[in-house]
């Protein structure tokens, strides 16, 4: 792999030259050392200038997006001091956002092939810090004692699990080899970080990988798509209904009982849920709720925000709080209180136009059957918009809870690069089929519009 020759409009040549390999290459590498070097003593600046390393070299290959990606190159480049040394107010300072700006368009427009080498990188890395502690890790995860790497918090770990085991998982899908070790090796990878998110003790971590993954399986699955289930559901004659409608009211009644003793014993929700849990959120909603007011302090502060490192030294201090809480633990809550109101809208916007490309994503995936499963081509319709919306919910939904890529060069970079993913690019090249498999796409297509008129005659005749 490497970065595809290019012309200045985006057309994909022949293929790739050696110069791009080799940059290729040494970008992939620099990448691995960034995120190795978070589980080794004493290498916070190694990590930093890696990421700056690999960033730069991803910039310098956009040849496509110049002359943008060289101008962004260079305002890395003048800012290198502050990004190595961390300089600048803590927890957020304006280098985090030109990081996460710089991985965005480091990953925009990246190509299936691509993907699946850059998202093996970053799963493969994060194994390989797991193998060298693999008997804590493994101790921790088994005893349930609270895991974090040498350079990060409890919640930057279980971050980079959830990351790593969501690449993991994208490069699995994405491969097209028939050698059995590949596909064996990428699903090693996957347990490994998911072992790495399971002994760091997060529960933003456990549920979110499974949660985003059920949601982008129901986005992007025809076959699970409301309208389709709703045709389904109506074709049903009525003594098949009634049991599930049964089931359906027993489940409900139990949720009903559970909470109802939920609120006349207070105790047992302690007991449940934990006291250190409750704690935990309780003051999330305090500190929350202190950065949602940050803007209406007055003297402007609306427009601009009362400054990066003002929330919590003056506003929203611990003593406030109530509990060692330094930033909002929301990515937009964060922004809303330290810059004000047009950033915040900023990134809702984007936020906004990334929740439509995935639903765009998504609308044109198809899966007619499990036999597409089966064959590579057919599947990239459907596991690649599949994997890259799970990546991108679960990053976005992380911070907005937790907010663990502050002051981590590597992963502030690494969000903007993975939430890119959902615009990824398909070239020419990878759309070619065989006559034989286009001949049994086209039977495949057939039967499934067979079986949507089938189902709409049904619903028209009852």
């Amino acid at each position: 792999m490497g970065f595809p020759a290019t012309t200045r409009s985006g057309a994909t040549g022949a293929g790739p030259s050696p110069g791009a390999l080799l940059l290729g290459g040494i970008s992939h590498a620099a990448l691995a050392v960034a995120i190795l070097a978070l589980f080794l003593e004493d290498s916070k600046r190694l990590s930093a200038g890696a990421t700056t390393l690999w960033l730069g070299l991803e910039l310098l290959g956009r040849r496509d997006a110049m002359p943008w990606s060289w101008g962004l190159l260079a305002v890395l480049l003048l800012n290198l001091r502050g990004v190595i040394l961390q300089e600048g107010p803590t927890p957020v300072s304006h280098m985090d956002f030109v990081l996460m700006i710089s991985g965005f368009l480091v990953g925009f427009g990246r190509s299936r092939q691509r993907w699946q080498w850059s998202a093996a990188v970053v799963a493969a890395a994060c194994a390989a810090g797991v193998l060298l502690q693999a008997d804590i890790i493994r101790d921790y995860a088994w005893w349930g004692i609270e895991y974090k790497t040498a350079l990060l918090t409890k919640n930057q770990t279980a971050l980079l699990g959830g990351m790593g085991t969501l690449a993991a998982l994208l490069a699995l899908v994405l491969e097209r080899s028939r050698r059995l070790w590949v596909p064996a090796l990428l699903t090693i990878l996957a347990l490994a970080n998911l072992l790495l998110a399971k002994a760091s003790l997060s529960r933003a971590a456990l549920a979110l990988v499974p949660l985003s993954l059920a949601l982008a399986l129901l986005l992007c699955t025809p076959q699970l798509r409301p309208t389709r289930l709703a045709g389904r559901w109506r074709a049903l004659p009525p003594r098949r209904r009634w049991p599930l409608i049964g089931l359906l009211a027993v489940v409900l009644l139990a949720l009903g009982a559970g909470l109802v003793a939920l609120i006349q014993h207070p105790e047992l929700l302690t007991a449940v849920y934990g006291k250190d849990n409750l704690a935990n959120d309780e003051g999330r909603l305090r500190v929350w709720s202190c950065y949602l007011g940050l803007p209406f302090l007055g003297e402007n502060r609306f427009i601009y925000g009362v400054g990066y490192a003002n929330s919590w030294m003056k506003w929203c201090s611990p003593d406030v709080i109530g509990r060692n809480l330094y930033h909002a633990h929301n990515l937009f809550l964060q922004i809303w209180g330290d810059a004000g109101v047009v950033p915040a809208l900023f990134i809702l916007a984007c936020f906004g136009l990334i929740g439509a490309r995935m639903l765009r994503n998504c609308a044109s995936s198809r899966c007619a059957s499990s036999r597409w499963l089966l064959r590579p081509a057919k599947r990239m319709d459907w596991a690649m918009p599949l994997m890259t919306t799970a990546t991108a919910i679960y990053l976005v939904a992380f911070n907005m809870v937790e907010l663990g890529l502050l002051k981590v060069p590597v992963l502030t970079a690494l969000f903007g690069f993975m939430v890119s993913s959902v615009h990824y690019h398909e070239p020419t090249s990878e759309r070619q089929l065989t006559p034989t498999t286009a001949a049994a796409d086209q039977r495949d297509d057939a039967a499934q519009q067979r079986g949507s008129d089938n189902e709409t005659r049904l619903h028209r005749a009852r």
